[in-house]
């Protein structure tokens, strides 16, 4: 099987804050991934993680009594499983040991969502509606994944068409030239 992987400046655009185009890695299933914070102290050490790690997080600001942070609850847990490469948290609200994140966070409805990037807080959702929730998800996965083959395939000029076969780089060019294409397809295509 052959493929071409073609990274354009629109699929850039990404890690520049825009929508993603693509999501090139599924997903696996598992049973929840979610860890609630306890304590400022844990939302701190957390915070400190994911700049170490440079992950991607959310957090789930919730509290017992909320309605529809209820709703959302198991459509929370379910999604942490579809998504193990993003870290998911949860923070009950009223916990006194958490009242600095909170504070923090600004958080004056719940549920409300937080997504990060490292340290860089990228995104804020407040209700409980799914669409918009697995709707950024899926941007935080694909930004990431973009950024992993961006680095995995040293990708420097835009466009760059990288073609593989049998999962191995075969060859890949940088630049808008019709006939470099060509000649990777056929190169690709007489390997096969």
């Amino acid at each position: 099987m052959l493929s071409v992987l073609a990274i354009r400046q629109s699929s850039l655009l990404p890690i520049l804050g825009r929508a993603p185009l693509i999501c090139l890695r599924g997903f696996a299933a598992g049973s929840s991934k979610v860890v609630e914070l306890l304590s400022d102290d844990e939302y701190q050490k957390a915070l400190k993680d994911l700049t170490a790690n440079k992950s991607t997080a959310v957090i789930d600001f919730t509290a017992k009594w909320c309605g529809p942070c209820k709703m959302i609850a198991p459509i929370y847990e379910k999604l942490s499983t579809e998504n193990p490469d993003i870290r998911f948290y949860k923070i009950d609200i009223d916990q006194p040991a958490l009242q600095t994140a909170v504070t923090e966070n600004l958080i004056g409805s719940v549920p409300t969502f937080i997504f990060y990037r490292g340290a860089d807080r990228v995104g804020v959702l407040i209700g409980a509606d799914k669409e918009p929730l697995q709707a950024k998800l899926r941007q935080l996965h694909s930004e990431e994944e973009m950024a992993y083959a961006i680095r995995e395939h040293s990708i420097t000029a835009v466009p760059t068409f990288v073609g593989y076969q049998a999962g191995e780089r075969a060859g890949a060019f940088s630049g808008a030239d019709k006939g470099e294409l060509q000649r990777l397809v056929r190169q690709l295509k007489g390997s096969a």
